[in-house]
């Protein structure tokens, strides 16, 4: 498969650059992750210079929250060096959206309505399953299903996103696919790890080609005979499209919860009682996409889908992946990128996935992490990426005691918890385990039954990050804290480093939340934590923003439903929120990552440039537009932010 072709890009104006007299910059830096977002001349003039003459004024660009046409939402070419810093000018710089870009050109296309129409088939009338977790673009993947009737199906696919609002499109439809009753026979549980998994023959392969974008595909699949349905899911990867953001999916933590088992005397997953499943596996449907549609942990839906919902309606430059992926091509393959996010519930990664992240953050990978339970449970997938082993231990407060408990003396490290004696601070193909604290700076403690209730996440302590937000100590963001929350774990050895010139670790939290209403006992799970806490550390929720020793960012708010502030998609009540939006955005921002527009309107004023000290760069042209005007305003607040006017020659 050829390689696509994309503009080249350069590197930002750096601090470095703007303080000599003559900058050398190579403009044909291809591989360069710091692209900027803007075409900037440089001549002989002492002033920055917005000239927007040429450009449509576009009234409409000044607030996210109203719903507009992506025809509508201007984005900034790439920066170009001539001579002297002596003048910036913002010509014909202005143009639509990174159209080299494809998130921004699928967004473009209508979205499908009713696409969330299911009339499950709860009674098992179809059920399937995917051959591969991901795929890249171009690949084929297998669907694999069974019908309690032999007959036809359609097989409808969908790809999440934004779409104007109406958050999916249908991109491929095959109908008239004959399918047979997979023998429920073939119902395989095994003796010693109570895993059930299918050996079902392939019912139809879906082939991808060059025209599909990255992202997480819904595939619907429909029995003609009882016009009865079940989901199932795939990511598809772009491996040689260059974006600022990996997004991560959490498949592994779906197939922890699915207990799918046509007997229900089979129904084990790793969470039952009395017997549970020591395995997870592929090789089965999940009860969610089927029988148990309103199951909290049952696909992408649930958090995933509202994450990616808010960034690829601004426009943001992402690139979607699942762990495997991670697992697989280790940190080379995250270091391609600016910042690893995730969201909602990420709970099972292997050691391999935590290896490749703690790398791409030594390495200077910045990471947004918009959930909670975070890398809690280490998994080890098999040579053919089915099914993973996933032992636990037999301690009421790690996974319960079961009487088919086998001890893991078969993996390094044992698939226990991250933060286990057996894991933390052992070191393991050249990683050190710090346990998820030690990567994300919080980790799990405690939860609420419902899923859709919560509690308010509550500001600690004013931080220039809650910039434009109106947020300051003590201010609250309502039921964005639920249903699993995390803390800060207060021994030193569990705790991770910080920059240094930069705040000590525990100078960074910035959420603190208290949980009002007493929790079950089954929640605390502060005796895991190297150092012992007491039992009400369960009703007090940390979120952290760092810099790690590298200089990568770290943001982990340390709750689960946080991202319903983002989009509240399909979620009651709603309780999305501006100054939420605009805290993520701020974090991107500092990690040097810029939707398609401002998320607030212009969120540095001149005002703001004024005090800076750098108002005799400025010079704004009666004709400059909206659009144009408040960018300009946050690259001057970017240097401003990164360079001290005193120290730049000009």
């Amino acid at each position: 498969m050829s390689l696509p072709t994309e503009p080249n890009f350069v590197d930002y104006a750096t601090a470095e650059s703007l303080k000599s007299n003559s900058p050398e910059l190579e403009l044909d830096d291809v591989d360069s992750k710091d692209s900027s977002l803007v075409t900037a001349i440089f001549s002989e003039r002492d002033y920055l210079e917005f000239d927007d003459a040429n450009i449509k004024d576009i009234s409409s660009l000044t607030t996210i929250f109203s719903e507009r046409d992506y025809e509508d939402v201007y984005y900034f070419k790439d920066i170009s060096i001539e001579g002297k810093i002596k003048r910036i000018k913002f010509g014909d710089a202005v143009s639509k959206h990174v159209v080299n870009h494809p998130i921004f050109l699928e967004n473009l296309k209508r979205g499908t309505k009713n696409w969330t129409k299911i009339n499950y088939a709860t009674s098992l009338e179809i059920a399937a399953y995917m051959s591969a977790e991901s795929i890249n673009k171009g690949e084929s993947i297998d669907v694999i299903a069974s019908v309690l009737t032999p007959g036809d199906i359609k097989i409808e696919v969908y790809r999440l996103g934004y779409y104007g609002g109406v958050g999916a499109r249908l991109v491929s439809t095959v109908d008239n696919i004959a399918a047979i009753n997979q023998p429920t026979s073939n119902e395989k549980v095994d003796d010693k790890t109570k895993l059930v998994r299918y050996d079902w023959v392939k019912t139809y392969s879906l082939a991808t080609d060059d025209t599909w974008v990255t992202g997480c595909y819904m595939v619907k699949l429909t029995d003609k005979i009882t016009t009865k349905q079940c989901l199932a899911f795939f990511i598809l990867r772009d491996d040689y499209l260059k974006s600022d953001i990996l997004y991560k999916f959490g498949f592994a933590t779906h197939l922890a919860y699915n207990s799918f088992a046509y007997d229900k005397a089979n129904r084990k997953s790793t969470y039952s009682i009395e017997e549970r499943a020591l395995q997870i596996t592929h090789d089965r449907p999940w009860e969610g996409n089927c029988y148990n549609p309103k199951m909290v942990n049952s696909n992408p839906l649930r958090w995933e889908a509202n994450t990616i919902r808010w960034l690829e309606k601004n426009c943001y430059r992402v690139s979607y992946c699942s762990g495997q992926d991670i697992d697989k091509k280790g940190s080379d393959f995250v270091k391609k990128y600016r910042v690893f996010m995730n969201s909602g519930h990420d709970e099972y990664w292997s050691f391999k996935e935590y290896k490749a992240i703690k790398e791409a953050v030594e390495g200077g990978v910045h990471i947004l992490s918009l959930s909670a339970n975070t890398c809690y449970w280490n998994i080890k997938w098999h040579d053919d990426y089915r099914t993973a082993d996933l032992y636990k231990l037999n301690d009421p407060m790690a996974g319960g005691v079961i009487s088919n408990y086998v001890e893991d003396t078969v993996n390094f490290p044992p698939t226990y918890r991250f933060r286990d004696p057996d894991l933390l601070g052992q070191t393991f193909d050249g990683c050190k385990i710090t346990g998820e604290c030690g990567l994300f700076g919080v980790g799990y403690i405690g939860d609420i039954g419902n899923a859709f209730g919560g509690y308010d996440l509550t500001v600690k302590k004013d931080h220039d990050v809650f910039r434009g937000t109106g947020l300051t100590a003590g201010s609250k963001l309502t039921q964005l804290l639920g249903y699993e929350w995390d803390h800060v774990d207060p021994d030193p050895r569990a705790q991770p480093l910080t920059k240094p010139g930069t705040p000590k670790f525990l100078d960074c939290i910035i959420f603190e939340s208290n949980i009002p209403n007493p929790i079950p006992a089954t929640s605390n799970v502060s005796q895991s934590f190297v150092g012992t806490l007491p039992m009400n550390a369960v009703q007090t929720s940390h979120g952290v923003y760092f810099t790690a020793p590298s200089g990568a960012r770290v943001f982990a708010v340390g709750s689960i439903q946080s991202v319903w502030g983002l989009d509240s998609w399909n979620v009651l009540p709603a309780r999305e929120s501006k100054p939420y939006q605009r805290l993520i955005y701020n974090v991107l921002e500092d990690m040097g990552v810029w939707g398609g527009y401002d998320p607030i309107s212009v969120r540095v004023t001149q005002s703001d440039v004024l005090k800076s000290g750098w108002n005799h760069l400025v010079y704004l042209s009666s004709s400059v537009n909206t659009s144009s005007k408040a960018f300009g305003y946050r690259l001057l607040n970017y240097l401003i932010r990164h360079i001290r006017p005193q120290k730049v020659r000009i």
